[in-house]
């Protein structure tokens, strides 16, 4: 019996990465969440250091000009 072809795609499609890391490393008791979290704002921290450079230095362009 052959299954319908999208249901047979929808399969085989890719697993979220939070739910994979849950599925591999047994991360259901809140470390996962703990780790992302601290993921996502180590990033958002970077994003917004280095945003803050490029101003100073369109400011610093500006002024020169």
């Amino acid at each position: 019996m052959k299954l319908n072809p999208e249901t047979e795609e929808f399969k085989r499609g890719e697993l979220s990465g939070r739910y994979t890391a849950k599925l591999l490393y047994g991360w259901d008791d809140k470390k996962f969440d703990e780790e992302y979290l601290k993921k996502l704002e180590r990033n958002w921290n970077r994003w917004k250091n280095e945003r803050k450079e490029r101003e100073k230095e369109y400011i610093k362009k500006l002024e020169e000009s």
